[in-house]
């Protein structure tokens, strides 16, 4: 039987069964958020690896495209040193087909005074020379180096070096005009 000493024991067996049941439910909740922050964990582990497999998937990509970029530079300098080129080309091919008009626009009085006699009057690109200018081949053969610079700029050729002989004036003006001396 139950001594007197041993009953306020049973007046506490409900707290101890609270205390009990109370003591489960911790450890089961307990039980319940560690299970959860394992899931959690490993949820967030595999993230991070999701995060870092994208990381480098996108490191990739972005060198490839710098590799593209620089690619694109490149041929952009290329491009742009073949328009260089092609613009210094177009720049020589307008001397050029100037050069052929300024000689085609001078061909007539050139062909004129080829097939005039020795003393039958030369012509200049605007008309026939000046008499007071040698204007006829035998006197450009004959011109002095003064009347020579005369002529030069009355034909509109700019200015005549000083220096040189009278010989090469002489040779300087006739095939311009279209004639041998």
């Amino acid at each position: 039987m139950v001594s007197a000493q041993q009953l306020p024991l049973f007046e506490n067996i409900p707290a101890i069964v609270d205390a009990h049941q109370l003591h489960d439910e911790v450890n089961a909740r307990f039980n319940q958020v560690h299970l959860q922050h394992q899931q959690t964990q490993l949820q967030l582990d595999q993230l991070q690896q999701g995060v870092a497999h994208q990381q480098h998937v996108l490191a990739g990509q972005l060198q490839g495209i710098i590799e593209q970029q620089q690619g694109i530079m490149a041929q952009q300098q290329v491009l742009a040193e073949q328009q260089l080129e092609a613009i210094q080309k177009q720049q020589e091919l307008l001397v050029a087909v100037q050069a052929l008009e300024a000689h085609a626009d001078l061909q007539p009085m050139r062909t004129f005074n080829m097939a005039a006699s020795t003393k039958g009057p030369l012509k200049g690109p605007d008309g026939f020379i000046p008499p007071n200018l040698p204007n006829m081949r035998n006197e450009l053969r004959t011109a002095t180096g003064n009347q020579c610079i005369h002529l030069w700029q009355h034909l509109g050729l700019g200015a005549l070096p000083h220096n040189i002989p009278v010989n090469i004036r002489r040779e300087r003006l006739a095939p311009y005009l279209g004639v041998v001396l």
